[in-house]
C-alpha cells in the first residue's frame, strides 16, 4: 500500500504538515504551527466532510491565516463512490491548481490542492470566509439558487472561448 504524502482524514492534519503547506506558500517565514484544531462544519458537503481548522502558532506568524477549511473524502462509502466514478475530487482539485487563479473568480484561495489519481483520496486547504453569509439550498431557497446561479454564471463567462481549456483534459467533453 502506498503511503500519500498528504491528509486525507481530519485526524491526519497535523500542525508539521501545515506549518510546511504554510512555508511553501510564502505565509510563515518565522513561527511554526504549534496546534491545529479541528471543528466540522455543521452543513457539510453532499461527497466531502468539511473542517475548520483552528491554529496556534509558535513565533511569529506574519500573514498565516488563523483558520483554514479543509474539505477531504467523505466519510460515506456510497458517496466516495459517486464522486470517484465522476472524478470529482479530481476535478476539484484540478480546478484550483489550474483555473482558480486564472481569472478574476469569486473563490477562496487554496492553499494545498492534492489528489491521488489511483485511490480518489484528496485534500484542499482553503481560505475560510466564514466571515461572509453562507447560502443554502435548502435554507433560504430562491434567493440562494438565483445568487449561485449568477456566480455560476460569472464563471463561465470568464472562460468563454479561453483558450487554455483546450489543452486541459478535464475540462474537456469526454
Amino acid at each position: 500500500m502506498t503511503t500519500l504524502e498528504f491528509p486525507t482524514r481530519a485526524e491526519q492534519i497535523t500542525a508539521s504538515w501545515l506549518t510546511t503547506v504554510l512555508r511553501e506558500q510564502g505565509l510563515l517565514a518565522h513561527g511554526k504551527v504549534a496546534a491545529v484544531h479541528v471543528d466540522t462544519v455543521p452543513e457539510p458537503g453532499q461527497t466531502a466532510v468539511i473542517c475548520r481548522l483552528r491554529l496556534d502558532y509558535e513565533g511569529e506568524p506574519g500573514d498565516a491565516p488563523h483558520t483554514l477549511i479543509a474539505k477531504l473524502p467523505s466519510s460515506f462509502a456510497a458517496a466516495r463512490e459517486v464522486a470517484r466514478e465522476y472524478d470529482s475530487y479530481q476535478h476539484e482539485v484540478r480546478f484550483y491548481r489550474e483555473l482558480a487563479t486564472q481569472r478574476a473568480l469569486p473563490v477562496p484561495r487554496a492553499y494545498a490542492a492534492e489528489v491521488d489519481d489511483a485511490s480518489g483520496e484528496f485534500i484542499l486547504l482553503l481560505e475560510d470566509l466564514s466571515g461572509a453569509r453562507r447560502g443554502s439550498l435548502f435554507r433560504n431557497g430562491v434567493a440562494d439558487v438565483k445568487l449561485g446561479l449568477t456566480q455560476l454564471a460569472r464563471i463561465h463567462a470568464e472562460f468563454w472561448n479561453y483558450p487554455i481549456l483546450e489543452q486541459l483534459e478535464f475540462v474537456r467533453d469526454k
